[in-house]
This record gives C-alpha cells, sequence and structure tokens, in this order.
C-alpha cells in the first residue's frame, strides 16, 4: 500500500524537496520569479563567509545579487583623503569608481562597522547574475589586501 505523501508545509515555510527540514521557500527567491529580472528597488546585502567554528573567514564574503554596498575586508582608517575600489578582470585590477567614506561601509551594522572617528571606503554597486569577483580597495594611495566576493541569486 502507497504511504500518503508528506505535507509540505513546516511551520517555517516549505520542507526542502521532501526533507524533514524546513527553510525559507525557495520558489519565492529571485532566481524563481519572473525570469530571475531584477527592478531598481531589488536590493542585495553581503555576509562574511564563516568557517566551521563560525569564525570569519578574512577576505570572503558572500552576497545577493541587487544593488548593494561593497566596503573592505575589515579595516577603518581615521582619515581617508581618496578611496576607490578596484576589480580583477582579465589579468590585471581595473579601477571602478572612487568610494565614500562611511561608518557601516558594508551598508548594515549586522556585518560591522567603524567605531566612533573612524571610517571605511564604500561604494554601492548594482550585480544583476551569479559570479565570483575580486577586488580590492586603494586608500589614501595605498594598495589593501584583496577580497573574494561571490554573488548568488
Amino acid at each position: 500500500m502507497p504511504t500518503k505523501p508528506k505535507d509540505r508545509n513546516g511551520p517555517k515555510g516549505i520542507y526542502y524537496l521532501g526533507t524533514n527540514s524546513t527553510g525559507i521557500n525557495i520558489l519565492a527567491q529571485k532566481v524563481w520569479v519572473e525570469g530571475n529580472t531584477l527592478n531598481v528597488l531589488d536590493r542585495g546585502n553581503c555576509k562574511p563567509i564563516y568557517d566551521q567554528s563560525r569564525k570569519a573567514i578574512n577576505g570572503s564574503w558572500v552576497c545577493t545579487i541587487g544593488q548593494l554596498t561593497l566596503g573592505p575586508r575589515d579595516f577603518c582608517w581615521s582619515r581617508i583623503s581618496a578611496s576607490s575600489l578596484q576589480q580583477w578582470s582579465v589579468s590585471k585590477w581595473v579601477t571602478l569608481e572612487n568610494g565614500t567614506a562611511s561608518t557601516q561601509p558594508w551598508g548594515s551594522k549586522d556585518v560591522w562597522s567603524c567605531k566612533s572617528g573612524f571610517k571605511a571606503p564604500s561604494l554601492e554597486v548594482r550585480i544583476t547574475e551569479a559570479a565570483e569577483r575580486w577586488y580590492r580597495w586603494k586608500v589614501n594611495g595605498e594598495t589593501q589586501e584583496p577580497f573574494r566576493v561571490t554573488f548568488q541569486n
């Protein structure tokens, strides 16, 4: 006798592919909606990537696609006279745009923020497709350590 199908609605969302683990409704994610097109209001967000002990891995970030803010790896300055964001592209660093000084360089206190009196470079970018990219900041004429950002839907 066949068994009754599982109820796919869990307390917080849909069961993933017939498992007993619940989570967000992945069918409502951007990748499934309207041919994966982004409108002007789509906001992305970024979080550091953690290792197994929940310690942030320096230089590795995961961001959703959309309009989002990129900052430096993990450092703030007492004075910023100039900053620019560079992206690794076909075997060389290409300058994208000048940054602005911010106390919340990644656009959210959930990531990290600068202490009082300090700022970090920040730049809003619009990413429309999943990709892995390398960036680095040039601050006050000095090149900073590169960092990797994985953009996903």
